[in-house]
């Protein structure tokens, strides 16, 4: 069985066709115009490709923090495919998977704007990248005291007059997309954070709710999102 998985929060939008965790294709885009017809497009392509029809276990889609508008045409995206093919429907937080390539802690660092910046604090060492807090808002006041303490992560297309700019150890690099694939297919197997296609469309800054779901007695993605690379 197949699962879908697509995010069009941050300034990277993707879709990923995955089995038992594994990704078999993927699609990307920094383009944020018509985004929903392109998704549209690729999904058909795969559907004939792969002969899904009936084949799909799941869909998961990422829940922010990101653009509001970006936000919402994934969430929909996938509540409409959720309900239309009568599979579950998963969420995770759009900072997951991206993470330096130099062990210590990093912090995956997205612009807010006027808000800040959202962010999500982790550790790498040389097997393993791991989550310890997912995403919270912080003001600029305040992370100009983070900006020595760790190695910053952000997309490659942000915004060329964004603070981030500034911090003199931002790392620009693209999510992984295995380490993403295997974190929702963990939680498909344990069958956690099933959502429903009517619940309210949700762009929260926050994925803090995601912190605790995934106990590691059941999982290797432990409750701070521990995969092996």
């Amino acid at each position: 069985m197949y699962g879908l998985i697509l995010d069009t929060a941050s300034p990277l939008s993707y879709l990923l066709l995955t089995k038992q965790g594994k990704v078999l294709s993927f699609w990307k885009t920094y383009k944020q115009k018509k985004i929903s017809n392109d998704l549209f497009a690729k999904l058909q392509e795969w559907m004939t490709q792969h002969s899904l029809q009936g084949q799909i276990a799941f869909i998961a889609m990422g829940e922010g923090p990101g653009s509001f508008t970006g936000t919402r045409i994934g969430i929909t995206l996938a509540k409409s495919l959720s309900y239309g093919l009568k599979v579950p429907l998963l969420s995770f937080c759009s900072l997951l998977g991206y993470y330096p390539e130099e062990e210590g802690p990093f912090t995956v660092v997205f612009d807010a704007k006027s808000l800040g910046f959202h962010c999500l604090d982790g550790k790498k060492t040389d097997q393993q990248a791991f989550f310890e807090n997912f995403s919270y808002t912080l003001p600029k006041e305040l992370a100009k005291e983070k900006f020595t303490t760790s190695t910053w992560v952000t997309s490659p297309f942000e915004e060329k007059d964004s603070p981030l700019n500034a911090i003199t150890t931002l790392r620009k690099k693209e999510p992984d997309f295995s380490y993403i694939a295997d974190f929702v297919y963990q939680k498909f197997i344990v069958k956690q954070d099933d959502l429903s296609p009517f619940s309210p469309i949700s762009t929260s800054p926050s994925c803090d709710k995601q912190q605790n779901l995934l106990p590691s007695s059941q999982i290797k993605a432990s409750a701070f999102a521990e995969v092996k690379l």
